[in-house]
């Protein structure tokens, strides 16, 4: 019978033949994207061990702090802001600006309340973790 082997960070069952958790992409709640890989890949399971949680919890503590730099520079309303619809940026001196400038900070924002549950299920986590003893 194969043990059950889940990430440290994203919380799925992974194969684990060596010990270490296979590469798998991770997509983070609510934004349906998909990264290249889990930062809990190529290491410990979570039966085995809670030691990366901590850096997904600080990479996501900065992912937050990069974007209310963002949001403090679109606020001057002296930077171009991403037009989705044409995938091009406006600029400041755009009669449009305004409307997309809202738009954006609006988007900045919901990252951030989405990125801030991360942390806190990420976190809880970590605090619920005890070692899992499996039979050989």
């Amino acid at each position: 019978m194969e043990s059950k082997n889940t990430c440290q960070v994203c919380a799925r069952e992974i194969k684990a033949k060596s010990g270490i958790i296979a590469h798998h992409g991770y997509t983070r709640p609510e934004h349906g994207w998909q990264t290249s890989s889990c930062i809990g890949a190529r290491n410990l399971p979570y039966e085995k061990s809670r030691d990366i949680i901590p850096k997904a919890i600080k990479s996501v503590q900065l992912f937050i702090e990069s974007q209310k730099h963002i949001i403090e520079q679109v606020k001057t309303g002296k930077v171009a802001v991403p037009n989705i619809l044409r995938n091009t940026f406006i600029k400041p001196e755009d009669k449009f600006y305004s409307i997309r400038q809202g738009e954006y900070l609006t988007k900045l924002e919901y990252e951030i309340k989405t990125a801030t549950r991360e942390i806190e299920r990420l976190q809880k986590r970590y605090n619920d973790w005890k070692l899992i003893e499996v039979a050989q």
